[in-house]
């Protein structure tokens, strides 16, 4: 009985073993030639052999990443022919996978296409921001407001690029202006700064003012995050 459970054993681990062969070696097929037919074909073998924990989410995975990319990467390089819109959606996810630089082109030509248009002048001055050059996002932040003055979270990056520049009265003038606005705008108040974010970020700029209520601020942050201290 122990020698049939051991070669159970043994049968069965060998039967894994081809099944992820077999796997890879579709998966790389496509993977050296990623071909639309070659897709199909690793896509059908794979979403058979899914199971819990199998290797071939994994295969699964790593394709439609590379095929999202491939498509975005056409739609790049036409970007010209698609409405405003869908460009700045592209700007978006470019801004989000941390492609800076391709974001901010595609966000310029939004800004002289439709200038009065605020969200590419706010994302913009987001990319700039990650990328840590604070006068242009400084720039591109200013002007967001400028063609929209209730909008709320480029106030709060501003307040934010003012700070890290050391411009310490202009920050809390425009974090200022960020509460007052607030409930105004049409977007998601924590789309960009979380409420605790935001909470904290003015607490720093009170300090870097001198200004007493941090004090106060503080106390209430002690109580609400004891975790973050």
């Amino acid at each position: 009985m122990k020698k049939l459970l051991i070669l159970a054993m043994a049968l069965l681990a060998t039967i894994t073993i081809v099944a992820q062969n077999t796997a890879r070696d579709i998966f790389m097929e496509f993977w050296n030639e990623p071909t639309h037919e070659n897709f199909q074909k690793a896509h059908t073998y794979l979403l058979n052999e899914v199971q819990e924990d199998n290797i071939a989410y994994y295969y699964l995975y790593h394709m439609h990443e590379r095929q999202a990319q491939e498509h975005l990467n056409t739609i790049i390089e036409n970007i010209e022919e698609f409405p405003q819109g869908v460009k700045f959606q592209v700007a978006n996810t470019l801004l989000g996978k941390g492609k800076y630089d391709e974001a901010i082109q595609i966000y310029e030509k939004l800004n002289i296409a439709s200038p009065e248009w605020s969200c590419p002048w706010r994302h913009k001055g987001e990319a700039f921001l990650k990328q840590n050059d604070y006068q242009n996002a400084e720039n591109a932040l200013v002007k967001a407001i400028e063609t929209r003055d209730t909008h709320y979270d480029a106030y709060l990056m501003l307040a934010e690029t003012y700070h890290l520049q050391h411009k310490n009265e202009l920050a809390l003038q425009t974090i200022e202006k960020a509460f007052e606005v607030l409930g105004t705008d049409t977007e998601d108040p924590e789309e960009v700064y979380s409420d605790e974010q935001t909470k904290f970020m003015f607490w720093e700029i009170l300090k870097a003012n001198n200004d007493q209520r941090a004090t106060t601020i503080e106390e209430e942050l002690r109580t609400n995050y004891p975790n973050k201290f």
